[in-house]
């Protein structure tokens, strides 16, 4: 409170007085009053392009000496400052020296009297330095464009290599299919001729079948037919047998009849008897 105290305010300030701190100063220029810094401010810029027809003598000459065409139809030099005139120092002039050492350090050597023909060539030179930044930047512009589509062809060309070794890998999966596809063709067809064997093998097996069991039918009808003519010859044998039997039964009886009327009666002569026997 008492450091506020003891600051001074400032004094106030009338409508026409305005602060130092606006850079403004309240003195005008010596020898120049602040309408005169107005007029300059207002007045052309030097070195403005101006219509030769309108331009001052000396105008003309700067033209000239520079190898600016001052005639003819649309012909523009360039304006110089009002209070600009010759000087008097002539060739002593350091402006003039500094002027033409900086021509000769930016073009080399400049013979007397070949300053419009070296401004003329600078000015093409120039033009054509200008030209070729316009096309050195439109080049460079194309190369950014040429950069810019190069790396997406890398990415593309990346994206391309990555797929083509994907399809690399399909068309080895692919070759190992085919070839197990010609195995199991191979297969099939060895398959294929197997079964046409079997069923070969069958067809023959089933004829032999049907032979077997026609021979199986032609042996069961002659087994037949030997069976029924085994029972006739065994009913045919048993008839030889009853019929034997009762042949061997005839002979004993008649062999026992023979027996008995071959026995001598009581008056039967013995030697006579005897004799007989012996027959």
């Amino acid at each position: 409170v008492g450091a506020a105290a003891g600051r001074r305010s400032p004094p106030p300030m009338s409508p026409q007085s305005r602060p130092v701190s606006a850079g403004v100063t309240s003195r005008a220029p010596r020898g120049k009053s602040p309408r005169r810094v107005l007029e300059e401010e207002l007045q052309p810029q030097p070195l403005s392009p101006v219509p030769a027809s309108l331009a001052t003598p000396l105008e003309r000459q700067v033209a000239e000496a520079l190898g600016i065409p001052t005639t003819g139809r649309g012909a523009v030099v360039q304006r110089l400052p009002v209070e600009v005139e010759g000087c008097r120092q002539g060739g002593r002039c350091c402006w003039r020296w500094l002027a033409r050492a900086a021509v000769e350090h930016i073009a080399g050597s400049v013979p007397p009297g070949s300053l419009p023909q070296l401004v003329t060539g600078l000015r093409s030179e120039l033009n054509l330095l200008r030209a070729g930044r316009a096309s050195a930047q439109e080049a460079a512009g194309r190369a950014s464009a040429a950069e810019a589509a190069l790396a997406s062809l890398q990415e593309s060309h990346a994206a391309a290599e990555k797929e083509l070794g994907e399809l690399r890998a399909v068309q080895r999966e692919i070759g190992r299919l085919q070839a197990e596809v010609q195995c199991l063709q191979v297969a099939a067809g060895r398959q294929a001729a197997v079964e046409d064997g079997i069923r070969a093998e069958a067809m023959r097996l089933r004829s032999e079948v049907g032979l077997v069991e026609l021979r199986a039918v032609e042996a069961e009808r002659r087994a037949s037919a030997a069976e029924t003519s085994l029972v006739e010859r065994n009913a045919s044998e048993e008839a030889m047998r009853k019929m034997i039997d009762d042949l061997q039964k005839e002979l004993q009886r008649r062999d026992n009849d023979a027996a008995k009327s071959r026995l001598p009666s009581p008056t039967t002569i013995p030697g006579r008897r005897t004799r007989g026997r012996r027959r």
